[in-house]
């Protein structure tokens, strides 16, 4: 997803010098108009992702009845992003971030300096997480990098008795599962034959 953004090479500054100059207060001084009519029927918040580098995650699966368009539904649970698991519980405005156990090798080493960062290693890391999807105990599932890619289990590669494998042979994966239990704090992983991707439930 990031090979057109490549493509710009030093043009990639004007991502970065577009939000400093917002940052320093280069915006609109008017306040907008309230909304009306329709337009009141909808309600958009904004919380930062407890990281300066991070995207934020959200939780779009309906469950136990609460409908997708339920805003209030996940105020007091957290939501995880993509970068080192930083969080935010929106009920109380706190932040936070949770690291990811992991025995992968670092990957994301900088090749050429950014023009914003320099040589600075920002996407330096291990466990890699990516697409958190919460389940209806509010445990938080994220496809992660807990061990390398080659060190794949012996029930996935050629020459196992496992059905799956004797079809399909494996003998690496990117990305595994981790699991995250807020209530005892503590990880749980499934290592996978396959790469672990958008982690999703069925609706």
């Amino acid at each position: 997803m990031s090979a057109m953004y490549e493509r710009l090479k030093d043009q990639r500054r004007l991502f970065a010098d577009w939000s400093d100059r917002i940052a320093a207060g280069a915006y609109p001084r008017e306040a907008p108009r309230r909304p009306a009519g329709l337009e009141r029927n909808l309600v958009l918040t904004l919380w930062d992702g407890a990281a300066r580098r991070a995207a934020a995650a959200t939780r779009p699966r309906p469950t136990a009845g609460i409908p997708r368009s339920t805003p209030t539904a996940w105020c007091t649970g957290r939501s995880r992003a993509a970068t080192s698991s930083p969080g935010s519980i929106p009920r109380t405005n706190a932040v936070g971030e949770i690291t990811i156990p992991s025995n992968a090798p670092k990957t994301g080493e900088t090749l050429e300096p950014s023009p914003y960062w320099g040589t600075e290693e920002i996407w330096l890391r291990a466990s890699d997480p990516r697409s958190v999807e919460m389940d209806q105990r509010g445990r938080l599932w994220v496809s992660a990098r807990i061990r390398a890619a080659a060190d794949q289990p012996a029930f996935c590669r050629a020459g196992s008795s496992n059905a799956f494998a004797r079809n399909y042979p494996m003998n690496q994966s990117g990305r595994q599962v981790a699991m995250y239990d807020p209530a005892t704090r503590a990880f749980s992983f499934v290592d996978t034959c396959f790469s672990a991707d958008h982690t999703q439930f069925p609706q």
